[in-house]
């Protein structure tokens, strides 16, 4: 087993190395992982993978005892953690090298205690041992996730209930202990500056002061609570990620599943009035967490993004639902007493549910046992770069499972491997001057970093992942990279070039020929969109220099990797029209129609197809209005939004 693709290629490549990932280092993961990766079998991966299942593991065991306590039934206990351990995410994240099973572990162990103080206990010793355990979690919480802080309103609303005084269950010994315990969960945090001054080769921290040390903790550069600072603030956007979770928990746990979480509450309200406003509270701050953080949706990579903060949700409406469970068999139980067959059929379709969602998921996720898409992608990008090259990246998926391939297995190390964004950072060039002596490097001002640079730089071919946010030059493209030229060089012809690009699309590994030819695993699917873009960049600079058949088979290959892309159907019917193909044209761009029926562009090609290659001048005028209808009601939506 490899890598899947997100964050785990960095959380993997940093324990690997001894080094921080990206913010907010996840010390307490990364201290565990950097033990699992000197064990001698299987892959690193693999290894650092075991923290995720042994994690997810001992998370479902926690759940159970907290379903049974509530419930005071083994089945229905055993139901529940089924009907979590074969959900989609939850399974995914417990076999994937990622920071969101031991997550889910902190979390459940939190609602344990947290259920220890409910305000019928009397018994001041489980009391004092409860709210030790939440010491001891909050502080393993600081030097992990800051989602499970959105935990602590529920926690916040028992200990008002019960008005308790510490003095009368904690004694002056008691305390030391407490404060000794909640030292000894933030250990981890003394890894950061440890390893930051031994200048490991993936270090997002530079934690050599305090100012980087609470930067890196706080996420400041990526915002606290924000998943993205571009997108969303508006209320009516951010509504768009409670409607996703919505749609996804339905999708998950199907519609029994609601119904069973809905009841659990119901449940709770008649018989645990006061667990029943903690599990609410908690529901509606998990839910404020994925309004305020504001989600994109556009992408599958975003879509995947989004998918691992459901998952705390997931397991706390987990115990909701085997609440609901519990009250629904007392139900059935009431209603068909004199009906012992009825009823003990319907309980074996409560057994069944579980394993009718494992059916559902087993395909979907046994396939990445065997999976090296993402390391195939790495190697690909990596083999497109003639010797001594820079290779700049940036975007987490080129970055992170590139830097996986390259440092886990020494792989073509004359390149020198550039994370674009840290370029900023002053610190950065210590690390580089470390482990690229042969490079030039020159303290300037944030605004000139880059160019200073590539210029003091030049002898090495330089070479970019993402083409957006650069220096000004010339971007040739170069496979699955852009080669970046300065203003003042010649670029090669468009003869060499498109040469150069063939033979490197002939020598990548078909993406497609993994898992993804089976289903599209979201942060996996990224990889696909990658492909298309580097097709369709190399397909465009061949039309517009007139190798109009070989532009063509970049879009048919745009068209391979997603059947529904829009592009690649635009781009055929753009080909087609140039070459005087009326009906492919037309075809392509009814196809665009047939997707996206008030696409704009799609509209005005079918006109030019219809005006300059049939001289149907009737037809063309009903799509050109449509076009100019269609255009009115967008900038309409654009004057309401």
């Amino acid at each position: 087993m490899t890598i899947y693709g997100g964050d785990s290629g960095d959380l993997v490549s940093a324990a690997f190395l001894g080094g921080i990932p990206h913010p907010p280092g996840y010390p307490l993961y990364t201290f565990i992982a950097g033990f699992l990766v000197k064990i001698p079998f299987n892959t690193i991966a693999f290894r650092v993978g075991l923290l995720s299942s042994f994690s997810s593991a001992l998370c479902l065991t926690v759940l159970y005892g907290i379903v049974k306590r509530l419930t005071k039934n083994w089945l229905v206990s055993l139901i529940a953690v089924g009907v979590l351990g074969f959900n989609y995410t939850f399974w995914l994240y417990s076999i994937v090298p990622e920071v969101f099973a031991l997550n889910n572990l902190l979390a459940v162990l939190l609602i344990y205690f947290c259920l220890g103080l409910d305000p019928k206990n009397k018994n001041k010793k489980k009391i004092k041992y409860s709210l030790m355990g939440i010491v001891f979690i909050t502080g393993l919480m600081i030097v992990h996730h800051h989602t499970l802080l959105f935990l602590y309103p529920g926690l916040f609303f028992l200990l008002r209930r019960m008005k308790l005084k510490l003095s009368s269950v904690f004694s002056k010994k008691d305390v030391l202990l407490v404060l000794l315990l909640f030292l000894i969960s933030l250990l981890p945090l003394v890894y950061l500056p440890i390893v930051s001054r031994s200048l490991p080769a993936i270090d997002w921290g530079f934690v050599y002061n305090w100012e980087n040390f609470l930067r890196l903790l706080s996420r400041a550069d990526y915002g606290s609570f924000v998943s993205s600072g571009g997108y969303g603030k508006e209320p009516v956007f951010r509504l768009f990620s409670v409607l996703a979770f919505a749609k996804y928990f339905l999708e998950d746990f199907w519609v029994l599943g609601v119904f069973l979480f809905f009841l659990g509450f119901y449940y709770l309200f008649l018989k645990k009035r006061d667990i029943f406003w903690f599990f609410l509270i908690d529901f509606l701050s998990l839910i404020f967490f994925l309004f305020y953080a504001s989600y994109k949706m556009g992408s599958d990579f975003s879509v995947a993004t989004f998918e691992r903060f459901m998952l705390l949700p997931y397991v706390l409406m987990t115990i909701v639902l085997g609440c609901g469970l519990f009250f629904f068999c007392r139900l059935i139980k009431k209603i068909f007493k004199k009906n012992l067959f009825f009823r003990r059929l319907i309980y074996f379709g409560l057994v069944i549910y579980p394993l009718a969602i494992f059916v559902s998921n087993y395909p979907k996720l046994v396939i990445l046992k065997d999976d090296y898409t993402a390391e195939n992608f790495a190697k690909n990008v990596l083999d497109s770069l003639p010797e001594n090259s820079l290779l700049i990246l940036s975007t987490d998926t080129y970055s992170f499972d590139t830097t996986y391939y390259y440092y886990t297995n020494s792989y073509r190390q004359d390149v020198k491997l550039i994370q674009l964004f840290k370029l900023f950072k002053e610190e950065y060039f210590i690390t580089l001057g470390k482990y690229y002596p042969e490079l030039t490097l020159k303290q300037v001002s944030k605004e000139e970093a880059l160019m200073s640079f590539l210029q003091e730089n030049s002898k090495f071919p330089a070479f970019f992942s993402v083409d957006a946010f650069l220096p000004p030059g010339q971007y040739i493209p170069y496979g699955l990279l852009m080669k970046y030229y300065p203003e003042s060089e010649a670029t090669p012809s468009a003869q060499e070039v498109m040469e150069i690009n063939q033979k490197m699309w002939e020598s990548y590994q078909d993406p497609l020929s993994g898992s993804l030819k089976s289903f599209k695993n979201l942060f996996l699917a990224d990889i696909l969109r990658i492909y298309s873009t580097a097709h369709e960049k190399t397909g465009l600079f061949l039309m517009r220099e007139g190798y109009w058949d070989e532009a063509k088979q970049h879009f048919e290959e745009m068209e391979k990797l997603d059947s529904k892309d829009l592009r690649a159907y635009d781009l055929l019917g753009r080909i087609s029209l140039l070459k005087g193909e009326c009906q492919q044209a037309e075809d392509n761009f009814k196809k665009v129609l047939e997707i996206e029926p008030n696409d704009v562009y799609a509209l005005a090609f079918l006109r030019k197809t219809y005006l300059e290659c049939y001289q149907d001048q009737e037809k063309a005028k009903e799509f050109e209005d449509a076009c100019l209808q269609q255009e009115i009601k967008e900038q309409t939506k654009l004057e309401d939004i």
